[in-house]
């Protein structure tokens, strides 16, 4: 308490006056109570047991208010600065008995306890960041066989890669993982062992598609043949997390004003703010002129372009260099890969766009969600609209459901498949809970459970397309709880991969040409023997067509258009219905997704 206020109040100059010192707080209160002309300080919860004879005195915080201390107050952090946090350290080695001791004080009970002794509990959003404190502690990480592994690429990637590595090096004596940047093309070319992009490694991180003159896609969906460098080499792609490229400008800029006052930013007017192009060239490239609300004609990019409620000032560009994915997705995302950029800073390193944009009001740039994240103090993020018209700004819940397109994307690492042995436990962590505290915590989000399921089997590497006779539909389920859902299994001798499978309904099938149903494909989903697929309406990675409660006819095509299987349910009340497969179609069946039927 003395180390406190002689921090916050004295600015470390701990020259007290003479005066009572004691470390019992009921010491103080005697001397307080003693004398009307005794002032003093020591914690709220002593000063909560001593209202009746003691008064407290507000004090200025930082926004000039003066505020009395609180259980709200404190909580809130307005009672700055002489509200603090309080701290239990726990020792590593013995968290397993430590660790449910703070879980308790965490809890309902824990709360009471606190309040009941003077103090203020902690905010949901900081206890939940405690409790994952904990939970990283004492997570027990499965480690893979000792030795090196190589990861290099992108620079979107590089912050995740970095704090899954340190981790996992931390956890695993026997690793030793080395994390380098250098952008995709770079990931790509040395995971295929490429000698003009550096020296071969094991993982290589990429933020956008392979290209089709790097590798091809195999018949899985998600194991890439290398063309360039060592063409004997594979890799599988594998989805880490999910990025949001945010366009990004000066906090209290004239382009931040700009940005304001329109209410964010249309794909035709970032392609127009980007372009080197002319208006003309545009136009003829399908860019809609209509976009600008004040055009000038002098093809000098300004921001009263847009609108005249914007300056007149002219656009000062900051963005990713062309070796970087980052670059590359907004080139196919925005400027439909017309990527004659204007003249502006460019650099793979974003500490340098960053110092650009914050060093010109007038400068408008973008990069990945992290890095925005990282320099919210001093940068403004745009809104976007998207396909349905809305303007949306980068958040983690407008990343992950998509609403934040077209600038929303999965991030990649891919995995030479001759080194699966040890860096399949590597991601295998990643997708653990520790590893989705990672990804949040250098500002990407984690993919849902249904995409990590999809990932982690990916890791027994390159799997056959399943066979005709390989899967069935499983199960269906028509409304009610759990919402509707779609259920495939595996009943094959072997592992094998959904990749170009199709599921369509009775609105979504063509039966004249069944491969060109408009339903649902999956792409790159590998299936151990007797696993199941289960889709679940609108889900990521999932089909979007609903199942009727009047009648429904769900339909299973393989890559090659053959009808595999039909399921028809008929049509039933308010509470639901599940049709399984139980050797024949059973209908009102107990739901079991996921999971093996209820089979009587």
């Amino acid at each position: 308490t003395y180390e406190y206020f002689c921090e916050a109040i004295m600015n470390d100059d701990c020259s007290f006056g003479t005066g009572t010192q004691s470390a019992d707080d009921n010491v103080l209160v005697n001397t307080l109570t003693g004398n009307e002309a005794a002032v003093g300080y020591f914690g709220f919860a002593y000063y909560v047991e001593n209202t009746a004879t003691l008064s407290a005195s507000a004090v200025k915080n930082a926004d000039g208010n003066y505020v009395s201390p609180s259980g709200s107050t404190v909580a809130d952090g307005t009672y700055n600065p002489l509200s603090r946090p309080l701290f239990m350290n726990l020792n590593v080695g013995d968290l397993d008995k430590t660790a449910p001791f703070l879980n308790f004080g965490y809890g309902d009970g824990g709360d009471v306890l606190v309040e009941g002794t003077g103090y203020v509990p902690l905010t949901s959003d900081n206890e939940a960041v405690m409790r994952d404190r904990i939970a990283m502690s004492t997570y027990q990480t499965e480690c893979g066989p000792d030795g090196a592994i190589a990861i290099a690429g992108s620079s979107t990637v590089l912050p995740l890669a970095e704090a899954w590595a340190q981790r996992y090096d931390a956890d695993c004596s026997g690793s030793d993982i080395t994390v380098e940047g250098g952008g995709s093309s770079s990931g790509a070319g040395r995971v295929c062992a490429n000698s003009e992009k550096g020296t071969p490694v094991d993982i290589g991180d990429m933020s956008r598609e392979w290209k089709t003159t790097e590798a091809d896609r195999g018949a899985d969906g998600y194991t890439m043949s290398c063309l360039k460098g060592d063409t004997t080499r594979k890799a599988v792609q594998i989805v880490v997390a999910y990025d949001g490229l945010s366009v990004v400008m000066k906090k209290g800029g004239v382009a931040e004003a700009c940005v304001n006052a329109l209410g964010g930013l249309t794909p035709d007017q970032l392609r127009y703010i980007f372009s080197g192009n002319t208006t003309v060239e545009l136009a003829a490239n399908g860019w809609d002129s209509s976009s600008l609300g004040n055009p000038d004609g002098d093809e000098i990019r300004e921001w009263s372009d847009l609108s005249s409620d914007c300056g007149t000032d002219t656009i000062v560009l900051a963005y990713p260099d062309a070796e970087s994915g980052t670059f590359e997705y907004f080139c196919e995302a925005i400027m439909h890969e017309e990527c004659t950029f204007g003249t502006g800073t460019q650099s793979a390193d974003d500490n340098v766009l960053v110092n650009t944009l914050t060093g010109d009001g007038a400068a408008v740039g973008y990069f990945g969600y992290a890095y925005y994240i990282k320099n919210t103090a001093t940068l403004a993020a745009a809104p976007v609209m998207n396909s349905a018209g809305d303007y949306v700004s980068p958040e983690a819940d407008s990343v992950a459901d998509g609403s934040y397109n077209p600038l929303a994307r999965p991030i990649f690492m891919n995995l030479h498949t001759a080194g699966l042995s040890k860096t399949a436990p590597f991601l295998q962590f990643g997708f653990s809970n520790i590893g989705d505290s990672l990804v949040e915590s250098v500002g990407y989000v984690p993919i849902p459970d249904s995409v990590k399921k999809q990932m982690l089997g990916r890791l027994v590497g390159e799997t056959a397309v399943c066979g005709v006779n390989d899967i069935i539909i499983n199960e269906i389920h028509q409304d009610g709880e759990p919402e509707d859902y779609i259920e495939l299994k595996n009943v094959g001798s072997a592992a094998c991969s959904l990749h170009g499978w199709h599921i369509a309904d009775g609105g979504t099938y063509d039966s004249n040409d069944p491969s060109s149903s408009t339903g649902f494909t999956i792409t790159g989903y590998a299936l151990g023997v007797g696993e199941y697929w289960l889709g679940y309406e609108d889900e990521v990675e999932s089909f979007t067509f609903g199942l009727s409660k009047g009648g429904e006819d769900v339909y299973l095509i393989a890559p090659d258009g053959t009808v595999v299987d039909q399921v028809t349910a008929g049509s039933y009340g308010d509470d639901g219905n599940s049709v399984n497969n139980c050797g024949s179609s059973d209908e009102s069946a107990t739901p079991s997704p996921g999971a093996d039927n209820n089979c009587s």
